[in-house]
């Protein structure tokens, strides 16, 4: 049985996505070894008192290998080769990392340094291991909530979730529905920066969104004919694009795993609420 080599995909910089075939033809890769996920606890010592107390918990950067192989000729093929991976991997911009084995997975990194030298005396092969540091610790979803067909398709991470469209994450003149988060953490904007967007449109006066699985909240007051499209991104809030934090409670919206049970209050009978999250994994 033929075994197939896994693809790497690179996008540099929110830039067009290549395969790394397409940049550098003689690299072969051989695969990405991903560090375990890295938790830190923070404890406040109290002298006169045994043990600790327990302030906090982040999860800290971690690092992504990536393996390739290259083979070389002459001498002259081999420094060649070395100035073209070092052009392509030293740059000060982030790079966006998928693999065919796990398409529907991303990190985002920036590379260390590595070297790039023949595995023995008289050898005509180079095996890089490319270390790239992953600054969030997470691994993120291809697609964010609002620009897939199908999550059960799309995504292949095995996890315990229901058959999804992204007409799931779409709520029309629904003043109590329900919403999944499928990550493996809470999506918060607030004390963990997470990309997060909420849209309203709605006609009228004030709208105010409530999570009651968590009391999150959130609440627009604008004029009584208003058209309104707002979103809120992360905890800024935009009206048809212009900044209008002014008319907030500068509340917002924070996902826990699994079901969010979501409650609109509003005097327009015509309303919406859209949510677009990417799903998060450590």
């Amino acid at each position: 049985m033929t075994v197939t080599r896994p693809q790497l995909y690179v996008m540099y910089d929110g830039q067009t996505e290549f395969n790394i075939r397409d940049k550098l033809p003689f690299a072969e890769f051989m695969g990405i070894d991903e560090a375990t996920p890295s938790q830190a606890n923070t404890y406040n010592e109290v002298p006169t008192q045994d043990g600790s107390r327990f302030l906090s918990s982040t999860i800290q950067k971690n690092t992504v290998n990536v393996r390739i192989h290259v083979h070389f000729t002459t001498y002259a093929d081999l420094k060649n080769k070395q100035d073209a991976l070092r052009a392509f991997f030293y740059r000060k911009g982030l790079f966006r990392l998928r693999t065919s084995a796990q398409p529907d997975v991303v990190w985002f990194v920036r590379n260390v340094t590595f070297p790039a030298q023949p595995i023995a005396d008289g050898a005509n092969d180079i095996r890089v291991t490319i270390p790239m540091e992953n600054p969030s610790g997470y691994r993120y979803s291809r697609y964010d909530s609002l620009s897939q067909a199908d999550l059960w398709d799309d995504y292949n991470f095995n996890s315990n979730f229901p058959i999804a469209t992204a007409d799931d994450f779409i709520f029309k003149n629904e003043s109590n529905f329900d919403i999944m988060n499928p990550s493996a953490v809470s999506i918060d904007p607030f004390t963990q920066r997470h990309p997060f967007s909420m849209f309203l449109k709605w006609t009228g006066g004030s709208i105010e969104v409530v999570n009651e699985t968590n009391g999150t909240n959130y609440s627009y007051s604008a004029g009584k004919d208003s058209n309104n499209l707002v979103e809120l991104r992360g905890c800024n809030t935009f009206n048809n694009g212009t900044a209008a934090n002014q008319n907030t409670n500068f509340g917002y919206i924070k996902l826990e795993t699994g079901w969010n049970h979501f409650k609109v209050m509003t005097s327009s009978s015509h309303f919406s609420v859209r949510f677009k999250f990417p799903f998060i994994y450590v």
